[in-house]
C-alpha cells in the first residue's frame, strides 16, 4: 500500500474513532433491554465493552498504518495509573478474587470495569486534541442528557409509555433510562455543571437555546428523582463552577435568566405534585 493511501486510510480511521466516541456517549445512557432480569446495567456494560474494543482496535490499526503510535500525555495519567495499581493490589488480596475482578450481578464495578474506564480515558485523550472536537462531543452529551432528562420528567408526570411494573422505590420518582432514581440523579449531577458551563461560554443563539433548555430539563429531572445525594451533588457541582468562572460571570444577567426559568420549573413541579 502506498504511503498516500495509508495516510488517507489512517485519517478515515481517526474519524471513525471520533464518531465512535459520539456513538458511545449517546447510546450507553439511553440503552436498556427488557429480555433479562437486568434491564439496564448489563446491557449498558455489554455495549460499553463492545464499543471500547472497537475503538481500541481502530486506534491500534491507525497506529500500524501510520508506522507509529503517537502517545499524548495528560496530567491525569499518573493519578489514574496509581489508582489502577492500588485497585490491582486490592483485587489480588481480596477475599473473593472473581468478584473483585468482574464484580457481581447488578454490581459490575470490578477491576475489569475500572480498567475499561481508564482505557476509554486514554483513547479519548488521544482523540480529542482540539477544541472543536471537544465542543462537538460535549454537544452530543448535552443532547443525550436532554433526552434522558425529558423521559424522567415524563415519568414523573405519569406519561410513561413503558409499563415497568412494580418498582422497588417510592412511586413518582424518575429513573428514566438509568433504571434507578439515584443513578439518574448522579448522572444529571455530573452533567449539570458541564451544561451550564457550555451555556456560559456559548455566543450563538442556537447554542444558547440548546444549553439553556438542556439545563432546565436536567434540573427539573434531578428534582423529580427525589434523590438527596443527587440534589447535593448538583449543588456542589454548580458551586464549584461558580468558583471556577468567577462571581461576575456566574451571576450575570444571562445566568439570571436561566435560574429564573429554573424557579418557574420548580414551581410547576410543586403544583403538579398536589
Amino acid at each position: 500500500m502506498k504511503k498516500l493511501e495509508k495516510e488517507k486510510l489512517a485519517g478515515n480511521l481517526d474519524r471513525a474513532i471520533y464518531y465512535g466516541f459520539h456513538l458511545l456517549v449517546f447510546s450507553i445512557p439511553l440503552t436498556f433491554i427488557r429480555i433479562s432480569y437486568d434491564w439496564f446495567d448489563l446491557p449498558k456494560l455489554t455495549l460499553l465493552r463492545i464499543e471500547t474494543i472497537i475503538i481500541l482496535s481502530l486506534w491500534i490499526l491507525k497506529g500500524l498504518l501510520s508506522n507509529s503510535l503517537e502517545i499524548k500525555r495528560t496530567k491525569l495519567d499518573l493519578p489514574i495509573l496509581i489508582f489502577l495499581v492500588f485497585s490491582l493490589i486490592s483485587t489480588l488480596t481480596s477475599v473473593h478474587l472473581l468478584t473483585s475482578l468482574f464484580g457481581k450481578y447488578l454490581r459490575y464495578e470490578g477491576l475489569l470495569t475500572l480498567a475499561n474506564y481508564a482505557l476509554l480515558f486514554f483513547l479519548a485523550s488521544q482523540t480529542f486534541s482540539d477544541g472543536k472536537r471537544i465542543e462537538a462531543i460535549l454537544r452530543t452529551m448535552v443532547i443525550t442528557t436532554s433526552l434522558v432528562a425529558l423521559y424522567g420528567i415524563l415519568q414523573y408526570l405519569r406519561f410513561d409509555f413503558i409499563n415497568w411494573g412494580m418498582a422497588p422505590w417510592e412511586e413518582g420518582r424518575s429513573f428514566s433510562t438509568l433504571g434507578n432514581p439515584v443513578f439518574l440523579g448522579g448522572y444529571l449531577a455530573l452533567m449539570l455543571p458541564i451544561i451550564l458551563g457550555g451555556y456560559l461560554s456559548s455566543r450563538k443563539p442556537l447554542a444558547n437555546i440548546l444549553y439553556g433548555s438542556a439545563f432546565l430539563l436536567s434540573s427539573a429531572s434531578v428534582i423529580t428523582t427525589f434523590s438527596r445525594g443527587g440534589w447535593l451533588a448538583s449543588l456542589i457541582g454548580l458551586l464549584v463552577l461558580a468558583v471556577l468562572v468567577g462571581r461576575k460571570v456566574f451571576f450575570s444577567r444571562k445566568v439570571g435568566l436561566i435560574f429564573l426559568g429554573l424557579g418557574m420549573v420548580f414551581l410547576l413541579i410543586l403544583i403538579s405534585n398536589y
